[in-house]
């Protein structure tokens, strides 16, 4: 099985830090780099990427980037309805640049539509979502507490998420498309935090996949208390498993508790990267995107190193 490695063009401002970053991958590193397709990039950003066709192997929803991101745990009917169209037009996106994968944070426990913009997302979650405070583990960064998962908020918008998420994998088939789904952060308003909530949902239909973020899995594992390498184990056996994005982060439980979600550079946090790595390689992966804030390069030579090391 061939493995794919690339990289989110999040960490990139401009067409030309893209052309910049290929040469030095073949010129240092002698290796022809794949991309995901982000939510940062407007229309006219997604343009002057052209030159990146046959190189895109999925698209982080929603792309072009959008006011708000689709948000299918929501009730309003409108909300879902344009939920289905920035997914639509996201695999559109991601097809014409020759990829095959749709990447989508799955939803949230409102019913309103949720800014991209993480400044406004933020003032929303530390509104609490409708939820008591009392599950608000750490105000900083609206870190939930491990019941909040049992509550009834999250359990009735998680089961209109993987209704709507249903509907949506057709809409992306329709375009040749797969819709992966990412596991998210335990923070208050996000869904699919756990585990079981993706295993439960490849159970609904043949059509949706998955995408394990491995940095957002460290931090619900020990927010939530479970196994990590055992949570990849159990998230692999579904035969789901399209694409994984890796990045680093400080998150412990330590003598001080720090759980953040810092997209950090790969080696420099607590996630066990290669550990992780070797285990998607050998078991159900061949797709792997970096998804870091940083330091391109440097991450792609440590992500080559790890895999050279088998």
């Amino acid at each position: 099985m061939t493995t794919n490695i690339g990289l989110s063009l999040i960490v990139f401002k401009n067409p030309e830090e893209v052309k910049d970053f290929i040469r030095a991958s073949q010129e240092l590193l002698d290796f022809e780099p794949f991309f995901e397709l982000s939510y940062h990039l407007d229309g006219d950003f997604l343009e002057s990427l052209s030159f990146l066709k046959g190189r895109v192997l999925s698209a982080h929803a929603p792309c072009p980037s959008q006011v708000y991101y689709p948000n299918l745990g929501s009730r309003d009917p409108q909300v879902v309805r344009e939920s289905f169209e920035i997914i639509r037009k996201s695999a559109q996106t991601v097809s014409s640049f020759g990829g095959s994968n749709l990447v989508l944070h799955p939803g949230y426990t409102l019913d309103d539509a949720v800014y991209a913009e993480e400044a406004k997302r933020r003032r929303v979650m530390q509104s609490l979502g409708g939820v008591e405070e009392s599950l608000v583990w750490i105000k900083e960064g609206s870190v939930c507490k491990p019941s909040y998962c049992e509550t009834q908020v999250y359990k009735a918008h998680l089961h209109e998420a993987t209704s709507n998420l249903q509907k949506a994998a057709l809409i992306c088939k329709e375009e040749g498309v797969q819709l992966c789904v990412e596991n998210l952060n335990p923070r208050i308003t996000y869904l699919f935090q756990l585990p079981e909530d993706l295993i439960n949902l490849t159970r609904k239909t043949e059509d949706l996949f998955i995408c394990l973020d491995i940095g957002h899995l460290w931090i619900s594992s020990l927010v939530h208390q479970f196994d990590f390498m055992g949570a990849i184990d159990n998230i692999c056996r579904t035969g789901r498993v399209l694409m994984s994005h890796i990045h680093d982060n400080r998150s412990t439980l330590g003598n001080t508790i720090y759980l953040a979600d810092e997209h950090d550079l790969i080696g420099n946090g607590n996630v066990p990267v290669e550990k992780a790595l070797r285990f998607l390689k050998e078991r159900c992966l061949r797709n792997f995107i970096i998804e870091s804030n940083a330091s391109p390069i440097e991450n792609l030579k440590r992500i080559l190193r790890m895999f050279l090391n088998d």
